[in-house]
């Protein structure tokens, strides 16, 4: 049930969340849209997301109860005091992203319906998150939010939105990112311009079919040639971290590697950056040992970023992740030990100890394996 954060929550968890860009709403949707355990997302980009932004998902849809208190600001389902944060498995938790895509918008029109409404209702919001107007709408179970006419009333924004080309391009980025943390979700893009007052299709309308796993999903957004010259390992502490990871083979081909460098890293299948912190130190310690090998098959070109896919998986308490309004920084308990994990996988998969008997571990993508570290002193 949605409810009103308390006023002492509401200043120890509070961000201020701004949105500055099209991909910004665009990420806090399908989040809901993820949150609300949908198997199929679509997003619909009309003048490049300024015209508008519609992302539909077949989720399990908003309870009418709910519904009033949907886009206020600091109303939430997700956590009733502060104390709860260290127990939130969701996306969102603050109340904040319905709210704030509000207030840029001309207006904000969601259509929802539960498996056991009658009918779908479409809801019109007003700047502020309460419903202006709503209305029968037919429409299958789930959810579907469109922002009309992005930063209407913040021509700034407007403006330095309709210099950028690549509002298209991020976004299908942003789907691929959560793709590959969600493999089980369909996810599509589709992009309209207006011409004359008659919409018209672009090129380049995106669709990533669901899959049944990471190493399927990887081969259907980047080929085969990428695929076969990487492999997927597991370690984990006793029980408290697991890194899932796909990673270079120790004799992959390095121009394919560094040909496809992209970084993609989770902390229990939310996208974090890679510029703070221990995910920094994660990062470089794989592009350190990685370029090492790839010198050691024949690479004479200067050090370049690997392909890497990891997924950190650990309890909620052991991570805080209300560090900036995007929530995609991570702070860990214990660094030490999740940069010790990853240390240990790479010499798994690495050999980086000469042991002989590790060298084939994790050689075969569709079979993940498991190094378990015994270790009795696990604070919590």
């Amino acid at each position: 049930m949605i409810r009103s954060l308390d006023s002492s929550t509401v200043r120890r968890i509070s961000s201020g969340q701004v949105i500055t860009k099209v991909e910004d709403v665009v990420k806090e949707l399908i989040e809901n849209s993820i949150d609300a355990e949908s198997t199929i997302i679509e997003v619909k980009l009309v003048g490049d997301g300024l015209t508008s932004i519609t992302v539909k998902d077949n989720g399990m849809g908003i309870l009418e109860c709910d519904r009033p208190a949907m886009a206020m600001r600091n109303h939430t389902s997700k956590l009733y005091n502060f104390e709860d944060l260290s127990k939130v498995k969701t996306y969102g938790f603050r109340g904040e992203a319905l709210n704030s895509i509000c207030a840029v918008t001309e207006s904000t029109q969601i259509i929802t319906k539960t498996e056991n409404d009658p009918v779908a209702i479409l809801y019109t919001l007003d700047r502020s998150g309460r419903i202006s107007h709503g209305k029968s709408s037919g429409s299958s179970p789930g959810t579907t939010v469109t922002a009309v006419k992005l930063f209407s009333n913040v021509p700034v924004r407007r403006q330095v939105a309709q210099n950028h080309s690549s509002t298209g391009k991020n976004v299908q980025n942003l789907l691929i990112t959560y793709a590959l943390a969600h493999p089980h979700i369909r996810f599509s893009l589709k992009q309209t311009y207006e011409n004359n007052s008659k919409l018209k299709f672009k090129e380049g309308d995106w669709i990533q079919p669901a899959m049944k796993n990471t190493m399927d999903a990887i081969i259907k957004i980047f080929g085969n040639e990428l695929a076969n010259e990487v492999q997927f390992g597991v370690n984990t502490q006793q029980c408290v971290i697991t890194l899932e990871a796909v990673l270079p083979k120790p004799d992959a081909a390095p121009g394919v590697i560094f040909k496809n460098g992209k970084t993609f890293i989770y902390v229990n299948n939310r996208p974090v950056i890679t510029t703070r912190g221990e995910i920094k130190n994660l990062v470089s310690m794989i592009k350190s040992v990685y370029n090492e090998i790839a010198r050691q098959n024949g690479w004479k070109g200067s050090p370049k970023t690997p392909f890497m896919w990891m997924n950190i998986k650990l309890p909620t308490w052991a991570y805080d992740i209300n560090v900036e309004p995007s929530k995609n920084v991570a702070l860990f308990h214990d660094g030490e030990r999740l940069i010790e994990t990853i240390s240990n996988l790479l010499e798994m998969l690495y050999d980086l100890n000469n042991q002989q008997e590790n060298t084939s571990i994790a050689m075969e993508v569709d079979q993940p394996v498991e190094l378990v570290i015994d270790d009795n002193n696990i604070n919590r």
